[in-house]
Formats: C-alpha cells, sequence, structure tokens
C-alpha cells in the first residue's frame, strides 16, 4: 500500500478518480488558460476524467496502473463500475435495463404464485386485498362467513384473469378453520400468506354490556386470528416462510370520544400484541407478522356511521371536534388500491425486513 493510500482514515469519505490527466491533456490546458477569450477556453480543453464518489470508504485501499482499486469484499464492483452506472450525486445508480415498464411488471408479480388466505374476503377491505394481491399474482382463498358474498369476490379475481376459490368459514370455529387451511393446501399445494381480516363491531358501555356479546367481539376480532395463524404456521414452517398481516384498526391505538365500544377497542389492541408475539416467536422460520390500522371504511360491515362520515368529510377540518372524521386526507381509505395495495406490500418480499409493526393506513388520523 503506497503513502497516498495509507493517509486515507478507514471508513471516511474518498474520492476515486482515475490516473491524472496526460501531457496532451496538459498542453491543452495550459493554452486555455491563456486564452483571450474567456468564453471560449472550454473549447480548448478535452474532457475531464468523470469522478465517482464512494462513500463510507472500507480500510483496504491501494492503487493501480489504471487507477484506484477497492480491494474490499464487496465494494470491487461497484467502485470499478462503468461511469454511466454512476448517478450525478455519486451513488450507484439502477441498472441499465430498469425501466418504468419493467419496475412495474416486478410489482405486478411479486407474489406470483404464492397462495394466501383472506378471511372477510367477500366485502370491504377482504374483497379489496383479494382484488389487489390476485392482481400480483398470488392464488386467493376467499374466506367468509357468508359463502354467496365470498364465492362473488372469487368470481371477480377469475373474471380479472386470477386465480380464487371461494371457501365458507367462520373463524371463531377452530374445526372450520383446520378445514380452511386444508383446502387451502390441498388446492394450491401449499400456503404462503394469511390476511386475518374478518371482523365484527361492538358497541356499548361497560357496565351494560353483555358477557355473551363481549365474547362475540373477542372471538371474532381476536381468537380467530389466533385460530387462523395456529393453523396457518405449521404449513408457513414446512414451506419455509410466509407472512401474515392482521386487520387491526386506529381504535388499536386510541380510544375516541362518543359511544363506548370496548370489546371492539380491547380486540383491535390485542391484535397489534398478536402479530408482534408471532414477529418475535416465528422470525427464524422466515415468517413475518404485522397488523394494518385502518380508518374509516365505505362498503363494509362497520356501516353504522358511514353517510355520516360522508358528510364529515365535507366539513373543514378546522371546524370539527377531536374525534370521529378528524382526519388529515379528507376522504375515505380506497379499499383495493390503498388498504389492499398496503397488505399486498406487507405479504410481498418487498417487506422483507418489516414484522412486528402495526401500520397506520388511516389518512392521517393517528398524526392529529
Amino acid at each position: 500500500m503506497n503513502a497516498a493510500a495509507s493517509n486515507v482514515p478507514s471508513f471516511t469519505p474518498a474520492i476515486i478518480a482515475r490516473p491524472s490527466p496526460s501531457k496532451v491533456r496538459n498542453s491543452f490546458v495550459q493554452s486555455a488558460q491563456f486564452s483571450p477569450d474567456i468564453d471560449t477556453r472550454h473549447q480548448h480543453m478535452p474532457l475531464a476524467p468523470k469522478r465517482r464518489r464512494i462513500r463510507h470508504l472500507p480500510p483496504h485501499i491501494s492503487s493501480s496502473g489504471d487507477g484506484w482499486t477497492l480491494r474490499a469484499a464487496g465494494m470491487i464492483k461497484a467502485a470499478m463500475a462503468p461511469s454511466s452506472s454512476w448517478n450525478k450525486a455519486g451513488d450507484a445508480a439502477a441498472p441499465e435495463n430498469l425501466s418504468q415498464s419493467n419496475t412495474q411488471e416486478r410489482a405486478m408479480n411479486r407474489l406470483q404464485d404464492r397462495p394466501v388466505i383472506v378471511t372477510g374476503g367477500g366485502s370491504g377491505i377482504g374483497r379489496g386485498t383479494c382484488l389487489r394481491i390476485a392482481e400480483e399474482g398470488a392464488r386467493v382463498t376467499v374466506a367468509d362467513i357468508r359463502l354467496g358474498i365470498a364465492e362473488e369476490t372469487a368470481e371477480l379475481v377469475r373474471a380479472a384473469g386470477g386465480e380464487a376459490i371461494a371457501v365458507e368459514c367462520n373463524v371463531a370455529d377452530e374445526a372450520q378453520v383446520a378445514e380452511m387451511v386444508s383446502h387451502t393446501v390441498s388446492e394450491f399445494g401449499n400456503l404462503w400468506g394469511l390476511v386475518a381480516n374478518a371482523g365484527t363491531a361492538g358497541w356499548g358501555w361497560i357496565h351494560e354490556t353483555d358477557l355473551a356479546d363481549w365474547q362475540f367481539v373477542l372471538d371474532v376480532n381476536l381468537t380467530g386470528p389466533f385460530l387462523c395463524s395456529k393453523h396457518a404456521l405449521p404449513h408457513m414452517m414446512a414451506g419455509g416462510g410466509g407472512s401474515i398481516v392482521m386487520t387491526s384498526s386506529i381504535a388499536g391505538s386510541v380510544i375516541g370520544p362518543g359511544g363506548s365500544n370496548a370489546s371492539y377497542a380491547t380486540s383491535k389492541h390485542g391484535l397489534i400484541g398478536l402479530a408482534k408475539q408471532i414477529a418475535v416467536d416465528y422470525g427464524s422460520y422466515h415468517i413475518r407478522a404485522n397488523a394494518i390500522q385502518p380508518s374509516g371504511v365505505d362498503g363494509s360491515n362497520f356501516g353504522k356511521h358511514a353517510a355520516e362520515d360522508r358528510e364529515r368529510m365535507k366539513t373543514p377540518r378546522a371546524e370539527l371536534p377531536r374525534g370521529r372524521g378528524w382526519l388529515a386526507i379528507r376522504r375515505q381509505g380506497k379499499l383495493k388500491e390503498e388498504y389492499g395495495a398496503t397488505i399486498a406490500f406487507l405479504l410481498s418480499d418487498d417487506a422483507g425486513y418489516i414484522t412486528g409493526s402495526a401500520v397506520p393506513v388511516d389518512g392521517g388520523f393517528l398524526a392529529t
């Protein structure tokens, strides 16, 4: 290692340049410096060698006859890449063959041939998710307690060129959940993804709530995702990995004013905890688990306040009291393009380093 290279501190920014200009270039430089016409001096000069910036330079550097060479593992290819593969900021640019169409094609195939179960797939976020993940290549099991609307969703998927089957399933019934998972594996060969989306609402003050009503909400919203995960995880472990997404709610983080929904809020808080526990326990099996936190949704079975919410969306935000309808983005979320797209991302390898997270998809509700 020469003296110049040895003076470069470890892991510090440095510029890797080609060798000094030739004598011919030096003569051009000198003639240009003394040119009386300042505006045309640049015409006397050949193009300067392009510099390439390498950030956080590793320690093992040496020089060679054709310029600096990086000898740190993993950096040689980047350091010696052609100038065309470096952008103006000096960072590695995208491969030359990476076009917008290629990027879109990759996004539309990132779940290719991966079997995914979506509970509550007959309507709302569930239906939007089925349509979106099918567009990205997933093989979809549309599960719903109402077989008719599950079949409607499956037909929509097939009409768009996707692959889907419909299954009737009450997620609070372990025998039905086990059959749903078994049928999926029988049809598609394995199981990659689970979207635990089926849910119900619960309203009423705690001191007025019957135990049966409380238990019903927890059975569907919390025990159901537990049972689905219980029966899906062994197949994911055997298959080398998978991804689970649970539909929680903004009620999994905050409690709004007005009528109490203690059972609902409790179940949605619990879903986030369940996702985190699965993420920690099964990460070594290459299985990830996350939750999303939607805000208001049109077209779902939570339609009690839908008409009121649509009117509130027309009211300037500054005139609204803190609470329902207090969204930074003054509209409801789009079922396929926003909720479904977020779930598709979390299912895919593009979210490979995201697990144990609760992701708000809420129009800014939790930020206000």
